[in-house]
């Protein structure tokens, strides 16, 4: 239950949605000109379930502001020239978190393992279901003009 409610602004309500997008569209717009083929963007992940275990978001205000997020995120990414590649529907829990598993066993470029409390890195499971809705979603791209139709309901 939100006891305290502000009301903010929708053009601040998108600035802090979108956060630094809005200052790299620009490079965002150089890539889908100069490679003439959809460009994707896939954000970071949501953290895994465990990190807020205390204070966690209520599943329908989760759902409320992903929806904001990725609506508002697709636009902007639409203007642009690229399209949005959203989380895997099958790595989201409680509407606004990745699954627990996914952060386990993650591992940094190098090869390395990311430390077991970590909750912002995901692990190969995760990258596969992201290339699979990445192919998915350039099939449907590809040959037409950019279309954000969401890879999980197609």
């Amino acid at each position: 239950m939100i006891d305290d409610i502000t009301s903010v602004d929708e053009t601040l309500f998108r600035r802090m949605l979108l956060g630094s997008l809005l200052e790299t569209r620009p490079a965002i717009r150089a890539l889908a000109k100069n490679f003439g083929k959809p460009v994707f963007a896939l954000p970071r992940p949501f953290m895994a379930r465990r990190r807020d275990e205390g204070r966690v978001v209520p599943p329908a205000l989760g759902a409320f502001l992903r929806e904001e997020w990725e609506a508002a995120l697709a636009a902007e990414l639409n203007e642009a020239g690229a399209l949005l590649l959203p989380q895997p529907a099958d790595s989201i829990v409680d509407e606004l978190y990745s699954r627990d598993d996914l952060s386990r066993g993650s591992k940094r470029v190098r090869g390395e393992s990311h430390e077991d409390d970590d909750c912002s890195h995901l692990n190969a499971e995760y990258g596969a279901m992201v290339i699979r809705d990445a192919e998915r979603m350039a099939g449907i791209a590809r040959g037409s003009e950019l279309d954000n139709r969401d890879p999980r309901y197609v």
